[in-house]
């Protein structure tokens, strides 16, 4: 009789012991998990962190180390931070090789081949004109003049950056790098490496106007990506296109939002045309899909400078690119994009041009 109730006593505690570590298998093994983040204030903007993990994974271990990440990269690319390795260089790189760490060298790299493949359009030299031009300073309403940009432009141009062995020179005195037009991809890239390597399959990374689309939803679907109207004001729903994207990044340039105005009602924003000194008026949005973000953040700037015309003509000429170009043409917007642009919500069709 003792027996049987110590047998029972065991067959009591055994099963709901094996229940509870069943379901804390499913906890921590078999049930993936949403998670979002918002990280604010690098590289003067925020950055959107969404991932798919097991609770085992530790997200808030995942988060900070892509933070830390985040941290150390600006250290390096940021023409804003004074200490930074590019401002370093800004001040060092007159006739003097400098060499360069390994992050900093395949960006100035990538950045120098489209500079060549748009003609002069993507310039990382611009800087002196964006700072002359002060487009993010919401309480200036003035213009420089035309002396003033005829004596910056002298100090733009790409061809004046060499590259050779991994250091940099400049040939022009007072030359001045700026990285905003490429290094934000070229960060996201290096973030979505970190996720993989942290077991991440299925992640939404977005750095301002630059995003990679890793994996899937949690619902199994592809990321939906609304692209928004450069003319509204920005609420949810009011995109003028959407997407969706796998394991493809996507990056929009536009004249929206970093801007001011002048007196006279002028937009000047931050995309400085380096063939003329002023803001570019050729175009108001571009969001480019690529494989890669550091590829998508660069064409979006470059296409956004060569107009609508020669844009989609580059776009086209691109294996694994597609873009979408909004431009205004006699007082109208107007859009145009390349045959294989993943549009899920269509733009009236007698201003929609596909070629």
């Amino acid at each position: 009789m003792k027996n049987r109730i110590i047998k029972s006593y065991k067959q009591i505690i055994f099963i709901p012991s094996v229940i509870l570590l069943i379901l804390f298998a499913i906890y921590f093994f078999a049930l993936p998990v949403h998670y979002k983040y918002i990280i604010r204030g690098i590289y003067t903007t925020d950055t959107e962190l969404q991932f798919i993990a097991y609770r085992y994974q530790r997200a808030d271990k995942i988060r900070n180390g892509l933070y830390s990440l985040l941290l150390s990269s600006e250290k390096i690319l940021s023409e804003y931070l004074p200490n930074s390795e590019v401002s370093l260089i800004n001040q060092k790189a007159f006739e003097k090789d400098i060499p360069l760490s390994n992050d900093l060298y395949p960006v100035i790299k990538k950045s120098l081949y489209y500079g060549k493949l748009s003609d002069g359009k993507f310039d990382i030299s611009i800087l002196p004109l964006i700072r002359l031009w002060k487009a993010i300073d919401k309480n200036d309403q003035s213009i420089p003049s035309s002396t003033q940009i005829q004596d910056t432009m002298k100090l733009v141009d790409y061809k004046s950056i060499l590259l050779k062995n991994n250091k940099i020179r400049f040939l022009k005195k007072d030359m001045q790098i700026g990285l905003g037009a490429i290094s934000k991809g070229y960060i996201i890239d290096k973030c979505i490496d970190y996720l993989k390597k942290q077991g991440i399959k299925n992640a939404l990374l977005k750095i301002g106007g630059d995003l990679y689309a890793l994996g899937n939803k949690l619902n199994k679907k592809k990321w939906l990506i609304e692209i928004k109207n450069p003319r509204i004001d920005q609420i949810s729903g009011s995109g003028i296109a959407y997407v969706y994207l796998q394991n493809k990044a996507l990056s929009t340039s536009g004249d929206y939002e970093r801007y001011r105005l002048s007196k006279s009602g002028m937009r000047i924003h931050h995309i400085i045309d380096p063939k003329t000194g002023y803001p570019s008026t050729k175009s108001i949005s571009v969001s480019i899909i690529a494989p890669k973000t550091i590829d998508s953040d660069a064409l979006s700037t470059a296409v956004f400078l060569m107009g609508p015309e020669n844009g989609i003509h580059l776009i086209n000429n691109l294996k694994n690119v597609e873009g979408l170009i909004i431009y205004e043409k006699n007082k109208e917007i107007k859009w145009i994009m390349s045959k294989g642009f993943p549009l899920e919500k269509n733009i009236p069709l007698n201003h929609l041009i596909k070629k």
